[in-house]
């Protein structure tokens, strides 16, 4: 009986064995078996694979910019220009009037007529946007939203034809301008910093396609009807 108890006291006054692992915060983390390598606190165990990206970007293809325009094609091109649009007996009176009647006195008369300038956007190569460091990233879920609450808008106004099958992910390969258009439109009753995202990216593709390369293609009709019509 004396011998049980002491045993017992012995065992309450001995300090407790602090237990030693070898695993992984990871396999601790996922209650799996680690296994050890060389090096401490990293097992052989491969990571897990990693999870479907919850963001998306849009990368638009314009033509190149032509940069073969200097101060003298410029100058003719404007002067081409201002008699088109000018009826010839009025050009005649402002010559007249500032005294450049004599045929060759003008200052751009012996420069020869500006050439012709594709318009479309498959005039030249093409060149990313992304090259422009202008790639900016978007949360897929709230986009997936937006489209929906764009088809519910577009009962009330069909401009475009959007297929049933259509998502976030084939829009952005296929017709990036024309979705950008549908998530400025669709964000605008929404959230307002989500909106502002959307609309100065559509405002600044605007200017590249439209002003800078001068692209005319029906998917920019379509994405200035929809961001017009809202």
């Amino acid at each position: 009986m004396e011998s049980a108890v002491d045993a017992d006291a012995l065992g309450a006054g001995a300090p407790l064995r602090r237990r030693v692992t070898n695993a992984c915060e990871a396999c601790r983390a996922t209650k799996v078996k680690c296994r050890t390598s060389v090096q401490p606190g990293i097992c052989r165990r491969p990571p897990p694979p990693p999870g479907p990206s919850k963001t998306f970007s849009l990368n638009f293809e314009m033509s190149s910019l032509d940069e073969s325009d200097d101060i003298e094609s410029l100058a003719a091109r404007y002067d081409q220009y201002f008699e088109d649009f000018i009826p010839s007996s009025d050009m005649e009176s402002i010559d007249v009037m500032f005294g450049l009647d004599d045929p060759g006195s003008g200052p751009y008369s012996s420069l020869s007529s500006p050439p012709s300038s594709g318009s479309g956007s498959g005039s030249g190569p093409s060149i990313s946007i992304s090259n422009l460091g202008l790639k900016p990233q978007f949360n897929l879920d709230s986009a997936e939203k937006l489209l929906q609450t764009f088809r519910i808008m577009l009962k009330h106004f069909p401009c475009v034809v959007l297929p049933p099958d259509a998502t976030v992910m084939s829009l952005s390969k296929t017709k990036p301008f024309l979705l950008l258009a549908i998530l400025s439109t669709a964000s605008g009753s929404s959230a307002l910093q989500g909106h502002i995202l959307y609309d100065e990216e559509f405002r600044k593709v605007l200017g590249l396609k439209f002003v800078a390369a001068g692209e005319r293609t029906l998917e920019l009709i379509q994405g200035l009807l929809i961001y017009t019509a809202w």
